[in-house]
């Protein structure tokens, strides 16, 4: 079976909706792999927004992420 929707932790996100996690890419390799793509939901503390994450060509946006002071940002 295949998720519908994947929920990952934030350690930095841009306004891009680009995603700094804990450095494996494995969040960034299975998004990539299912077909397909489930929603991507990044979650995070008020303080990991920054202004660029400068992606990488294999770096996957979220669809959505929800910090904790209630901020919704989506693409």
């Amino acid at each position: 079976m295949r998720p519908d929707i994947v929920v990952a932790s934030l350690v930095g996100v841009d306004k891009a909706l680009y995603r700094l996690g804990n450095g494996g890419g494995y969040y960034d390799r299975t998004l990539a792999a299912l077909e397909p793509r489930p929603r991507a939901i990044g979650v995070g503390f008020v303080g990991c927004l920054m202004p660029a994450i400068f992606p990488m060509p294999w770096d996957v946006q979220m669809d959505t992420v929800l910090l904790s002071d209630r901020s919704c940002f989506e693409r």
